[in-house]
C-alpha cells in the first residue's frame, strides 16, 4: 500500500520471532509449486544492476542521525536496512526478508534493476513507528502498518504487526522500477498477494491468506463485481478492502494456473495500449471468455481454505 493508503489487517506477532517467522513465507509445499516457469522468449533484455554501497554507506549516516540513537544499520545494494535493535537483528531481516523475497521477485518477474537506493525502517511496536513518523516525516497520520513513500524509495513499518506488510512494501518499490505505469488494481493486487508466502527455491509464491473470508461471503452473496469491473473501478474508492481482495485473488489464481509471470510481462510490455490491463487479461485466458473465466476463478476461490486445514 502506499503513503496515504489506509492501514490492512494483519495478524499481530511477538517482537521476539524471527523475521522468517514474522514474515509468513516458509519451505511449505503448495499447488503453486507445480505452476509452470514464467516464458522469457519474449522478456526485454534484462539490465544489470549497479552496486550502490557507496551511496547507501552515505544515506547510513544520514537516516541513523535522523532516527536517533538506538538503532543498527545493515546494508546490502540496493537497501540499506535500519532498526531499533542491534546489528544482528538489522542483518536477519536484510538477509532473510528484505533481499530473500526481492531476489526471488526479480528473478520471476523483472527485467529492469533497481538503480536506486531503496531505506527500509523498521520499528518495534507503535510508539517508536508513530514517533518517528510525527517527528521525523511530519506525518500525523501514518498508516496503522507501515508504507512505502516512492517519492524517496523510503519504506516505514512497525515490524511488530510481521512481515508480511513489508513484503507487500517492498514489491510496490520493486515493481517501481520495472512497470512505473502499474495500475492500482494490479500493483495492489501484487502486493497483497505476497503478504501470506513461502520460499521454494528460487521462487516466491503467494498463499491464502486473511483477505479470503470476506471475499467468499461476497460471491456467496453474490454481492462481487465483475473482474472485468475490477480492472476499471475507482479501486481505492468505497469498496477499496473487497477490491484487494479481489485482485489479490485473481493473481493467486493466475498464479496457480502458471499465468502470473507470463501476464506481468506482457501487461508491463503493452501498458501504452492496455492501460487498465484488460484486453491482455483477456488475451491471456482465450479462447475462454472472460466471464467464464470470471465463474470458473469463484468456483475456485470457494474451494481455498484459511487458516489451512
Amino acid at each position: 500500500m502506499l503513503t496515504g493508503s489506509t492501514g490492512f489487517a494483519q495478524t499481530t506477532l511477538a517482537a521476539a520471532l524471527m523475521p522468517v517467522l514474522l514474515l509468513a513465507c516458509s519451505a511449505t509445499e503448495t499447488r503453486a509449486q507445480a505452476a509452470s516457469r514464467p516464458d522469457r522468449r519474449t522478456a526485454r533484455p534484462a539490465t544489470s544492476a549497479p552496486d550502490l554501497t557507496a551511496e547507501l554507506t552515505e544515506l547510513k549516516g544520514t537516516w541513523l542521525k535522523a532516527v536517533g540513537r538506538g538503532h543498527a544499520a545493515a546494508i546490502r545494494s540496493p537497501f540499506l536496512v535500519i532498526i531499533d535493535r542491534d546489528e544482528d537483528a538489522a542483518r536477519q531481516w536484510l538477509t532473510e526478508t528484505v533481499f530473500g523475497s526481492t531476489r526471488r521477485f526479480q528473478k520471476q518477474y523483472m527485467d529492469a534493476q533497481p538503480d536506486k537506493p531503496m531505506v527500509v525502517l523498521l520499528f518495534s511496536g507503535q510508539k517508536n513507528y508513530r514517533r518517528f513518523c510525527i517527528d521525523v516525516l511530519h506525518d500525523t497520520d501514518p498508516p496503522y502498518y507501515g508504507f512505502f513513500r516512492p517519492t524517496d524509495r523510503v519504506l516505514v513499518m512497525d515490524i511488530n504487526t510481521g512481515g508480511g506488510t513489508l513484503v507487500h512494501e517492498l514489491t510496490h518499490a520493486m515493481i517501481a522500477f520495472d512497470f512505473p505505469n502499474i495500475p492500482a488494481w494490479f500493483n495492489e493486487g501484487m502486493g497483497s498477494l505476497y503478504e501470506q508466502c513461502s520460499y521454494q527455491g528460487d521462487r516466491i509464491v503467494g498463499l491464502p491468506n486473511w483477505r479470503l473470508p470476506a471475499l467468499q461471503k461476497a460471491i456467496e452473496a453474490n454481492k462481487l463485481g465483475s473482474l472485468e469491473d475490477l480492472t476499471s473501478t475507482d479501486f481505492r474508492g468505497a469498496n477499496m478492502g473487497m477490491n484487494y481482495a479481489q485482485a489479490r485473488y485473481l493473481c493467486h489464481y493466475m498464479q496457480d494456473k502458471g499465468m502470473l509471470e507470463k501476464y506481468y510481462r506482457a501487461f508491463r510490455d503493452h501498458a501504452a495500449d492496455d492501460p487498465t490491463g484488460l484486453k491482455t487479461l483477456k488475451e491471456a485466458f482465450a479462447p475462454k471468455t472472460l466471464a467464464d473465466v470470471d465463474m470458473e476463478w469463484r468456483k475456485w476461490v470457494l474451494t481455498l481454505r484459511f487458516p489451512p486445514r
